[in-house]
Formats: structure tokens, C-alpha cells, sequence
């Protein structure tokens, strides 16, 4: 569940220090829920997304402005978080040029109102945000049920992490699969 203190009240404030006319590095993290495997449990893990340019970082992630069984219910409202230090088990990173940039930080602006397990989460946010920056990702689709009844079937950050393991990196990625914690929120401007 998303830490309410990280919540992030203007996601346009937050993102102003970056400079559009500028180059930047755009990082996708994923922390799965068993590290090296597709397995998910009920504990879906997260994807994240980091941006940095001349000293200044944001970790943002999408999240269902609602937590624990909630999520169940189908699409809710969804909110920005603050991802700063968050763990991760693998990451792609690329340098993307300003007019990367500007659609990078004009998706994340407009991110979707509706946040559901199944259709939109925290990994069809990162995902998508991958794709504005060069990084075409593949979009696994996982599944978990209990008691018979499937509970989730959609993009996961476990799925997500093993694609990006093997996946072939554009020329200028990197992949970081030890793992770790994504940076601290850097410089205000």
C-alpha cells in the first residue's frame, strides 16, 4: 500500500524543475513480489517510474487513492506518490531528449483519473511512460487467483520485471538487475 505522507498534492509543482528544452534520464523500476520470478502473490509489488536531469530526481508512482480490498472493487480514483528510496529488483534506464521530456512529463501531468488492478495500474503507468521515452516494453499479463476465483489478471510489476531482464535494451539503455533503492527526491529548483 501507498505511503499517504508520499502522496504528491500537484504532480505540475513537483515536476517544474526539470527544464523541457533540456536532455534527461528516465528510469523504470520494478520491484517484484518474489525477486526473479513471475510469481504473484498477494503482495503485487511495484512499478515505478524516476526521472533525472542536472541534479534534480522524482521517483513518481500511480496509485489507487484507496488501499488494501478496495482494490477489488473494481476501478477507483488513482493519485501520484512520491517513490523516493523505494526498493526495486531491476531497472531500465535511457537518456531521452527534450521532446522525449516534454511528453514524458505532459503523460505523467494528465495521468489517468481511474486507477484499476486489472486494465490500469501502477505497471501500465510505467509501461506507458517507457514507451514516451524510447522504451517499448512488453505488457505480460498476469494472473492470480484464490480459492479457484481469480482475483488479478493484468500487467504486474513480477511479469514486468522478468520481461525487462530479458528484454533487448535499445542502444544508450541500461539494466540494473541487482537491485537496491530507487534515488532520493533531489533539489528543488
Amino acid at each position: 500500500d501507498a505511503d499517504p505522507e508520499k502522496k504528491i498534492d500537484d504532480i505540475i509543482e513537483e515536476l517544474e524543475c526539470f527544464d523541457k528544452t533540456l536532455p534527461a534520464k528516465l528510469t523504470i523500476y520494478a520491484e517484484q513480489c518474489v525477486e526473479n520470478s513471475r510469481e504473484v502473490t498477494s503482495r503485487l509489488g511495484h512499478t515505478f517510474i524516476g526521472i533525472e536531469q542536472n541534479g534534480v530526481a522524482r521517483n513518481i508512482g500511480f496509485y489507487p487513492d484507496r488501499g488494501g480490498a478496495a482494490n477489488l472493487l473494481g476501478p477507483q480514483g488513482s493519485e501520484l506518490h512520491d517513490n523516493s528510496s523505494s526498493p526495486y529488483h531491476v531497472s531500465i534506464s535511457v537518456d531521452i531528449d527534450s521532446n522525449q521530456l516534454t511528453n514524458v512529463i505532459n503523460y505523467i501531468e494528465n495521468y489517468s483519473s481511474s486507477y484499476d488492478w486489472n486494465t490500469y495500474n501502477c505497471t501500465d503507468f510505467g509501461i506507458a511512460t517507457a514507451s514516451l521515452g524510447g522504451i517499448s516494453l512488453p505488457s505480460t499479463i498476469g494472473t492470480k487467483s484464490q480459492w479457484g476465483i481469480p482475483v488479478f489478471e493484468g500487467a504486474n510489476p513480477s511479469d514486468l520485471g522478468e520481461d525487462m531482464r530479458e528484454f533487448t535494451l535499445p542502444p544508450g539503455a541500461t539494466r540494473d538487475d541487482e537491485g537496491g533503492n530507487a534515488p532520493e527526491r533531489s533539489d528543488d529548483c
